[in-house]
């Protein structure tokens, strides 16, 4: 049943179309191949042809839908065999049209519903639309409507990308490169995604070709380029060359374009690629060739591979080649062998008509060239005739053209015939623009003195907020320093009046007073040190690490916590202020540690890097949710880094750690 959709669809396409018109493919892959035999068409139906095929894309899609009874494995292994040896016949005849081509992707079609692989099946459809791309681009767009409704169905996307550049030949087949353009864009971009670097460098050829038919040639050059490159970074040949190929096309050097099919010619044969791919570029480099013993080799050796593999329009193309190397060689009867009993024969059998007019072209040229002139008439009749069926094919394109000239021209005779009455209104609304215009320009200018002077406003707020905070801080630390002077001269006194009472109270019990007074002095010393970092005096008569140091270690007598200190060379030699905000930060933040954390390694790393000096904090506290409302003792560690022209980034959040990243430039801004 699978086997019959196809020509049956053919046929109503055949009733419902009237004509149709294909696109006749003169020599190539595809890929890299168009020269002037090609006439791409569409037939007048393409709406009808469209709906009928989505539905018979459905159909095939459904008509193996059924459930299947399970395979012992040793049918599964042999069914994978033979999908294996049917996948390497496709690869070698490069998924041309042909019916060994055809009926090797409708078996793979049939075992994949067989083993009911749902990959396998997409794969299946994919190529079938590409085998039926150049001959039935109708047929071929319910095969891909097909793969389309499976990949819906399976949720496998994978094959996306080949789905995306199969729509966008189809679309340009039928010559709606804005959509071909778009489609190929989508492909490279999803090809990219997956890594599917062969499909990019696919997308960035056909982008290329697609270019060339719109007569954009630097477009192309640079589509043929990046084809180049990603097949070449990526190693896969098979692009490659195709892209050498398609870059030897638009080469005006002959010298180059022999060189670079050479050069594709090598890599085709190293990747074990299909023939047809390789007797194309064959021919085409014979071509290049103005000695006739160099290109009747290669014509010869292109001709071997169409026979060997059954490549009629390769065997068309070649042989007529061939037959004008005979020509200038001045050996009619070959030439004449050469089309008469070789090329057009093939070209009938496969009802090329637009080969079989350029063949009777051919054929016409060889017999006036013998003399023959009255059977090179009758040619030139017979060229015509097909000539007029061939351009049958092309009249929906024709007519589209023509439609639009008109309507391009139609607006031409608009535009000309409203010139004066545009001239007039422009002198009419001359001076309302100008007028117009002067007072725009006012408004800018207004706008943008309003705009400086709020701008001037802001700096100075944000300058007299600095300074306000600036003052507010060196009164917090004058208030420190006397509160710390207060509490050393009263502790002080009050230390040595205890220390007396003890000893007149405990003469008869010596120990209960040594104890008594090792916890006082104890005491003492600890708010000694209070008073020590409470006052700025000290950062004078010690180094910054030793100081840095020394409140760490005051920090862990007074709890659980285990501070691990790193610094880096040259942190002494930094300016009084910045020393003086640092240490207050680094109090402020082991001051939170120590109230909100019950134990742990508390890091902290103090260094030069560059311009800059950098503080890293980072404790094993709760955290907590750090929401921008701040604290006063968070206030404090963001705006003395606001005073040092610094910026100060906190990293918490509820059960995690607390991380401070403080950046202090070395050279202070004024």
């Amino acid at each position: 049943m699978l086997d019959c959709i196809p020509d049956c669809l053919t046929f109503l396409r055949f009733i419902l179309s009237g004509n149709v018109y294909l696109h006749q493919q003169c020599i190539g892959s595809g890929n890299y191949v168009r020269n002037d035999h090609f006439r791409k068409t569409v037939n007048r139906g393409t709406w009808i042809s469209l709906i009928l095929f989505m539905t018979a894309g459905f159909v095939v899609n459904h008509s193996y839908a059924q459930p299947k009874p399970a395979r012992p494995s040793a049918t599964i292994a042999s069914i994978r065999d033979s999908l294996s040896i049917l996948d390497t016949v496709l690869k070698n005849n490069g998924y041309i049209y042909r019916p060994p081509v055809i009926k090797a992707a409708r078996d793979i079609l049939r075992i994949s519903f067989k083993l009911d692989d749902e990959k396998r099946i997409i794969n299946a459809y994919l190529n079938l639309g590409n085998i039926y791309m150049d001959q039935a681009p109708d047929t071929a767009l319910g095969f891909l409507q097909a793969a389309d409704s499976c990949m819906q169905s399976s949720g496998i996307f994978d094959r996306k990308p080949a789905l995306l550049y199969a729509l966008a030949e189809s679309h340009s087949v039928a010559f709606n490169y804005e959509t071909a353009l778009v489609l190929l864009d989508s492909c490279v971009k999803l090809s990219l995604e997956v890594s599917d670097f062969r499909k990019v460098s696919d997308s960035y050829n056909l982008l290329g070709l697609t270019y060339l038919s719109i007569l954009d040639g630097d477009m192309a050059k640079i589509m043929f380029d990046s084809a180049r490159t990603i097949a070449q970074r990526h190693n896969e040949k098979h692009e490659w060359a195709i892209s050498l190929a398609n870059i030897a096309k638009i080469t005006d050097d002959k010298n180059e374009k022999i060189r670079l099919q050479r050069q594709a010619i090598q890599l085709l044969k190293e990747n074990n690629t299909s023939e047809y791919d390789i007797g194309s570029i064959y021919h085409n480099l014979g071509l290049q060739f103005d000695n006739l013993d160099s290109a009747s080799h290669y014509f010869n050796l292109a001709i071997r591979i169409g026979e060997k593999k059954n490549f009629p329009t390769l065997l068309i193309a070649s042989y007529n080649s061939m037959a004008y190397v005979w020509l200038e060689k001045g050996n009619y009867g070959k030439a004449e062998e050469c089309l008469r009993d070789h090329a057009i024969p093939i070209a009938r059998k496969i009802n090329e008509l637009d080969w079989i007019s350029e063949l009777y072209d051919s054929y016409a040229d060889v017999l006036s060239a013998g003399g023959r002139y009255k059977e090179a008439l009758e040619m030139q009749k017979k060229a015509l005739r097909e000539r007029t069926s061939a351009d049958e094919q092309i009249a929906s394109k024709q007519v589209r053209t023509l439609s639009k000239l008109l309507e391009l021209k139609n607006k031409d005779l608009e535009i000309k015939n409203s010139r004066n009455e545009i001239a007039i209104q422009k002198n009419r609304l001359f001076q309302t623009r100008l007028w117009g215009l002067i007072v725009i320009l006012m408004c800018v200018v207004a706008f943008f003195a309003v705009l400086l002077l709020l701008q001037r406003v802001r700096h100075k707020l944000k300058r007299q907020q600095l300074e306000s905070a600036r003052h507010l801080i060196e009164l917090e630390e004058s208030e420190k320093g006397r509160t710390a002077m207060e509490l050393h001269d009263i502790t002080g006194q009050l230390f040595l009046g205890v220390i007396r009472e003890i000893e007149d109270h405990y003469k008869g019990d010596p120990s209960s007073s040594e104890r008594i007074k090792l916890i006082i002095k104890d005491l003492w010393d600890r708010i000694r040190k209070i008073s020590h970092r409470m006052s700025s005096n000290m950062l004078e008569n010690l180094p910054f690490n030793d100081a840095i140091r020394g409140l760490c270690s005051d920090f862990e007598k007074s709890g659980k916590l285990k501070i691990i200190c790193n610094f880096g060379e040259g942190i002494n030699h930094v300016s009084r202020e910045i020393e003086l905000h640092t240490y207050r930060m680094v109090q402020e933040m082991l001051s939170n540690t120590h109230k909100h954390t019950p134990g742990g390694n508390v890091y902290l790393t103090i260094l030069i890097k560059g311009s800059n000096l950098s503080v890293y904090f980072n404790d094993p506290g709760p955290g907590f949710d750090d929401s921008g409302h701040h604290g006063m003792g968070l206030m404090n560690i963001y705006q003395r880094t606001q005073l040092l022209k610094g910026k100060a980034t906190l990293t918490t959040s509820r059960e995690k750690n607390t991380a401070w990243e403080i950046t202090i430039p070395l050279k202070q801004a004024t």
